[in-house]
């Protein structure tokens, strides 16, 4: 393989036509890396945060290579906060990963507030980081709701996007919501779907959205702690193809996630018909950019039509199904992280090396 690594770094000019051949990619994702990268080299140098707006301040941690190829990661939900073990399906000698928390995500303040919290906005901020980070030109990678927001911020800012990995495809249509939160998924998980459909009345079960969107940001706090629980309850079954537990979970901590994430589907995602990732003319400003797709075949959030929509849209766009369900760390020893790797290793190898491999000491864990 390395005569052809380096023949890839040489015709990096290629990939940017989308006529390298998918067998190239498939070597890198069958069989899949025997192992994520160990979490002691991938060290995190940078945590730190940029006001974005008079009352919003993202949080952002940079770790990896600070002379390396900048990637920035989306992360899922909305409101989901960014995951550090994210940088493990990066090389880190190679790649400077950037990881932040979206407007009310995470350690972003203020803490799960909706206010200004659109997704144009959340598109915004992005550019924000980068300028203020320096950087010319960086790859983006998502999974789920980070899927959406990377190919988003990859259409409206594609002179400034290098690659586009995407995981677990979400596309905010409206029959993506009527697959996860209108009955679709429930055919699979009738036990779950149950105690989410029936908490609310039957006279407002046409609209499940806003019916836990009335109760969510009601004055009655037991109703919202309930519909919480019922609303993150119904999530939490379909991550895996072995439903998690959802035992015990603590209202204060997930009220303001549920809240969120209502808040965004109850608006269809604050993506207009214009703005919608499928767009023909939006498509157009991404078709020359290195894609690669990666989505869970038993994936109950979101359904593979929608991931095989992107790729016939997509057609130089590379696409690989797991044997897994929606959650990026399902699967036999993290297989769908370790297929995200090995296609995050094709990428690599399609890159000029780095300036430098040295690190600063790590100060995040």
């Amino acid at each position: 393989m390395a005569p052809l690594k380096r023949i890839f770094s040489v015709l990096f000019f290629v990939l940017l036509t989308g006529s390298l051949s998918a067998k190239d990619f498939q070597e890198y994702v069958t069989p899949v890396p025997e192992s994520l990268y160990p979490k002691e080299k991938g060290v995190c140098y940078d945590e730190s945060t940029l006001p974005v707006s008079a009352i919003h301040t993202m949080h952002y941690v940079q770790c990896g290579n600070p002379a390396g190829y900048p990637v920035v990661v989306f992360h899922g939900g909305p409101g989901g906060g960014l995951s550090k073990s994210m940088r493990l399906m990066f090389d880190p000698d190679f790649f400077r990963v950037i990881l932040y928390d979206q407007r009310g995500a995470g350690s972003s303040t203020p803490y799960a507030s909706i206010e200004e919290n659109t997704t144009p906005l959340l598109i915004e901020d992005v550019e924000k980081l980068r300028i203020h980070l320096d950087i010319e030109k960086w790859g983006v990678m998502g999974h789920s709701w980070g899927a959406t927001m990377a190919l988003l911020y990859a259409e409206e800012q594609q002179d400034r996007t290098s690659f586009i990995a995407v995981a677990g495809i979400w596309l905010s249509r409206e029959k993506d919501v009527d697959w996860y939160l209108r009955g679709g998924a429930g055919q699979f998980y009738p036990e779950a779907w149950k105690q989410f459909f029936d908490f609310i009345p039957a006279d407002e079960r046409g609209d499940l959205v806003a019916a836990y969107h009335k109760r969510l940001n009601g004055v009655d706090e037991a109703m919202a702690n309930e519909a919480a629980i019922r609303w993150v309850s119904w999530e939490i079954n379909l991550l895996q193809i072995k439903a998690l537990t959802a035992d015990a979970l603590d209202p204060a901590q997930i009220l303001p996630v549920a809240r969120l994430e209502n808040h965004y589907f109850a608006n269809r995602s604050f993506i207009s018909r214009t703005k919608q990732i499928l767009r023909p003319s939006r498509l157009a400003h991404i078709t020359g950019i290195p894609t690669v797709i990666i989505n869970g075949r038993y994936d109950m959030v979101c359904n593979a039509y929608a991931t095989v929509e992107l790729h016939k849209a997509l057609p130089s766009s590379h696409l690989v199904f797991t044997n897994t369900g929606h959650d990026l760390w399902d699967g036999q020893k993290y297989e769908f992280a370790r297929t995200m790797q090995g296609a995050l290793d094709w990428i690599r190898d399609q890159i000029a090396p780095p300036i430098s491999t040295s690190r600063p000491a790590e100060i995040v864990q």
